[in-house]
């Protein structure tokens, strides 16, 4: 009975020392925070929501804050210049990203996961890939599906039922030209009873999107993550991963043996020649020194080609629905947008790159659409050894974390933050904004390397829909929209929206 108490008491004890440690580390730092719980640390405030509990942490300890997620610190700032710091000019020691738990193994070549120096030369092998020339290509595939949707949409509307939930048709969208651009693979996910891709896609992305026992388990105890991979936890559903890994290896199979395979200019094609991507076409400009002296392997390839896929549907179908509710909560934003679109492109429905820029009214829109509903709440960088920023020290392996919701929504920054005003965007405001204060793509060397893609499938979506259509709420639209809670904000019950034909 001793020996039992003993060791309860010796559990107990540690349990209080690795409490109080941690409710001082910070502390030692200079910096104030919530204090954590054992174990879990503050990752249970994220319950209600994590860009909530980024609004009220930033409202009670400023801007620059600690906080542990599970056994994992991480200093939390919306300080401008202290992110511009650590992700631009000190980038070289806060190069890398957190890991996400529970990855398949095949994912570990991604751009997500790859560190340090592999990190630095495999974006530099695959940038060229997103170069505007290859942009312009990209335009006429992006075209053709955003052609089908407004001829489904069409049909709809002439049926009388032109209110419709817009995740599901956006969502479509955006799989199919992410499948045309990405592998040539033309799909019809709109008109087609079978929804697989549509619903592999959402399943992959369900860890992010929900507390996960898993995820909050190897927070707390990192050793654990070998065990639960070993039992087959995985932040992806295998069956979605498998899906998408295996579709992606028989295109490469069949790719490998078209003659005609030099003719394709999608994604994976460039992906597999990414080692000789200074193709003829390419521009002096966007020529750029890869010391890449083999192929990329085959789990690079797919890997790469995953996130791209999977990366573009979330954060595309997210960024259209909630630029349609916001165009459809503000008629007076829509009217002068179709007034630009009517003026510049008319009804010429043959659209390209160029249009991307000479629609300045619609770049406004989108914007202030992403400041106001960014597609990603936060994103982070690991300090690679102790150093100091902003006066802060901050010591090697902790994680600096950017709200990118509090950025986006401070008052500081942004009067009347949660006002959706495409003007703050004008040229002249625009040239006296500090470079961190809208980072929807995250920023420096690191920001999201496929940002031009989603912007031209975006605007050519929006030019072609608002040609025909208008954008109005109904009975079924929530007003405001309940976000997502962790980490990607698309409503879990979706967005509900009519649409109605223009009278020209």
């Amino acid at each position: 009975m001793s020996v039992t108490l003993a060791l309860i008491g010796l559990i107990v004890g540690l349990l209080a020392w690795s409490t109080y440690k941690r409710r001082t580390y910070f502390k030692t730092l200079g910096l104030s925070g919530p204090p954590p719980l054992p174990l879990v640390g503050n990752i249970l405030s994220y319950g209600g929501g994590m860009h909530e509990a980024h609004q009220a942490w930033r409202n009670k300890y400023g801007k620059i804050y600690g906080v542990f997620e599970g056994a994992r610190k991480a200093i939390i700032t919306s300080d401008l210049d202290m992110i511009e710091e650590v992700v631009v000019k000190k980038f070289n020691n806060f190069c890398d990203r957190q890991i996400f738990p529970l990855r398949p193994d095949l994912l570990s070549n991604d751009l997500l996961s790859l560190k340090g120096d592999r990190w630095k030369l495999m974006r530099s092998t695959v940038a060229p890939t997103f170069s505007n020339s290859k942009m312009r290509k990209m335009a006429e595939l992006v075209n053709d599906r955003a052609h089908l949707f407004v001829t489904n949409v069409q049909k709809r509307v002439d049926e009388g039922k032109g209110e419709m939930e817009m995740s599901k048709m956006l969502g479509s969208f955006a799989i199919e030209s992410g499948a045309l651009c990405g592998y040539a693979t033309k799909i019809d996910t709109q008109n087609q009873d079978d929804t697989t891709f549509i619903d592999n896609a959402n399943s992959f992305f369900k860890g992010f999107k929900e507390i996960q026992l898993p995820w909050m388990l190897i927070l707390m105890f990192s050793w654990m993550e070998p065990v639960l991979k070993w039992f087959g936890f995985s932040i992806h559903p295998i069956p979605a991963f498998n899906f998408f890994r295996d579709l992606i290896k028989d295109i490469i199979n069949t790719r490998r043996a078209d003659p005609n395979r030099k003719e394709y200019v999608d994604f994976l094609q460039l992906m597999m020649k990414a080692h000789n991507f200074q193709d003829e076409d390419t521009p002096e400009e966007e020529k750029v020194v890869v010391d890449m002296k083999r192929e990329l392997t085959d789990d690079e390839v797919v890997a790469m080609s995953i996130v791209f896929f999977l990366g573009n549907y979330e954060t595309t179908t997210t960024t259209l629905c909630f630029t349609a509710y916001l165009l459809a909560t503000n008629p007076e934003v829509q009217e002068r947008l179709i007034a630009e679109i009517d003026d510049v492109i008319g009804d010429r429905t043959k659209l390209t790159y160029q249009d991307v820029s000479d629609l300045t009214y619609l770049d406004m829109v989108l914007h202030e659409s992403m400041r106001v509903y960014p597609p990603a709440i936060e994103f982070d960088r690991i300090c690679q050894s102790d150093c100091v920023v902003k006066g802060v020290q901050i010591p090697k392996g902790v994680m600096v974390e950017v709200p990118v919701w509090v950025v986006h929504h401070d008052p500081e920054t942004w009067p009347e933050p949660y006002k959706f005003d495409p003007d703050r965007w004008v040229p002249e405001k625009r040239g006296k904004m500090h470079p961190m204060s809208w980072i929807p793509f995250g920023a420096g060397p690191r920001k999201c390397i496929g940002y031009r893609f989603a912007t031209l499938e975006i605007t050519l979506v929006m030019i072609r829909i608002l040609q025909k259509f208008r954008i109005e709420t109904c009975q079924n639209t929530e007003i405001p929209p309940n976000i997502g809670k962790h980490g990607l904000i698309l409503p879990e019950k979706g967005m509900t929206l009519r649409f109605t034909n223009r009278n020209k």
